[in-house]
């Protein structure tokens, strides 16, 4: 997983922010590492909160851990919760066969 700051230009990208305080940040974390190496085509990203605020702010994100994807460099989706790890992977996997 790569930090970043900003959103980038990929053509799918997965994002999950938190702050290394926050222990469900770090549990999710874990969870989507796990989804990292089972759907190569799609880029992971993490993002801290405490160095990412005018993103925060500009996207209107209000708690952590939060989950973004975006596609071309645009934001398809910004969510707080994933029902499980399991839905989250088919939702990412009909992504990449979209």
């Amino acid at each position: 997983m790569i930090e970043t700051k900003e959103i980038t230009n990929d053509q799918i990208a997965f994002y999950i922010g938190g702050v290394s305080s926050c222990a469900s940040c770090q549990i999710r974390k874990e969870e989507i590492k796990i989804l990292e190496v089972m759907i190569p085509d799609i880029n992971f990203y993490e993002i801290n909160a405490n160095e990412a605020k005018s993103l925060l702010l500009e996207q209107k994100i209000s708690k952590i851990p939060f989950f973004m994807i975006s596609c071309n460099n645009q934001i398809q989706e910004i969510f707080y919760t994933y029902p499980s790890l399991g839905a989250l992977y088919m939702k990412l996997l009909k992504l990449v066969r979209s």
